[in-house]
């Protein structure tokens, strides 16, 4: 049963980076807001922050970097959460990209 959860989230998530792939950010949305939901449900913080930074990069691609920057700061607190060092590198490596999407150079 556990696994079945995380072949969804996978299917959800691979649909969207297609889309990304694709630059069609807002067909990728609803796939990836689908994967994060799964996540949420069964309690899966490392897929969840894997689906908040997915997220992030959708909403930042669609030009909403308000919501881009609340999907990054919640990937960050995942990952530091879970300990994930790499994680935390990424997200703070967005949170500038959405902070120089901003024109904020200083908080970049």
């Amino acid at each position: 049963r556990k696994l079945s959860f995380k072949i969804g989230i996978a299917a959800h998530r691979g649909l969207g980076k297609c889309f990304i792939k694709g630059k069609d950010f807002k067909a990728a949305l609803e796939p990836l807001d689908k994967a994060l939901i799964l996540a949420e449900v069964h309690a899966d913080a490392a897929l969840q922050e894997v689906a908040s930074m997915l997220v992030g990069n959708v909403n930042l691609g669609l030009g909403d970097t308000d919501e881009a920057m609340e999907m990054y700061q919640r990937a960050l607190t995942l990952a530091q959460d879970n300990r994930s060092t790499f994680g935390e590198c990424k997200a703070y490596c967005c949170i500038g990209n959405c902070h120089y999407a901003r024109k904020e150079l200083k908080e970049a």
